[in-house]
C-alpha cells in the first residue's frame, strides 16, 4: 500500500537542513571533548574506566545473546539448509527475545541483527552452527536429545 507525505515548504526544508547541521556540530564537539579527555592526563584514569565497563556491558550483552539463541536452538531441528536456517530463525527471533527476557529481565532483549540473514552469519562466524561438508547442511550441536 503506498503511502503519501505532504510536500514540504520551501521553510519546512531549510528548517530541516539547518537542525541537521546543529545536531552535526554537536556531535563534533562532543567528539572533540571525549578526544580531549584522552589527551588530559588527570582524565585518563576516568576514560579507561569507562571503556572498560562498556567492555564489560558489551560481553554481558553477548553472553545473553549466546544463552538465548542456544536455548532456542535446543528446540530446533538438527540438521537443515540455509535457506531454512533463515526461515526457522525469522520464525523464531519473537522466541529468542523472550527467553531473553526470561534470563535477565531488565536487560535489553534486543537480537541486534538487520534480519534473519545477518543473524544465521553471526551464528555461522561464532560457531553456533556448523557446516557437514559431506552432507552440506548446516548442523546444530544444541540439540536436545
Amino acid at each position: 500500500m503506498p503511502t503519501y507525505r505532504k510536500k514540504l515548504t520551501p521553510e519546512q526544508i531549510a528548517r530541516r537542513a539547518e537542525l541537521r547541521k546543529e545536531e552535526r556540530l554537536r556531535r563534533i564537539a562532543k567528539l572533540r571533548e571525549y578526544a580531549a579527555a584522552w589527551k588530559d592526563s588527570a582524565q585518563v584514569p576516568i576514560m579507561l574506566a569507562r571503556s572498560a565497563a562498556g567492555r564489560k556491558s558489551v560481553a554481558k550483552y553477548q553472553e545473553l545473546r549466546f544463552r538465548a539463541i542456544t536455548s532456542f536452538l535446543r528446540k530446533q531441528p538438527g540438521r537443515l539448509t540455509k535457506s531454512e536456517w533463515v526461515n526457522v530463525l525469522a520464525r523464531g527471533a519473537y522466541e529468542i527475545r523472550q527467553i531473553m527476557k526470561q534470563i535477565s529481565p531488565g536487560s535489553r532483549d534486543n537480537l541486534r541483527a538487520k534480519s534473519a540473514e545477518h543473524l544465521f552469519r553471526t551464528m555461522t562466524r561464532k560457531g553456533i552452527l556448523r557446516i557437514n561438508l559431506s552432507t552440506s547442511l548446516w548442523e546444530n550441536p544444541h540439540r536436545a536429545g
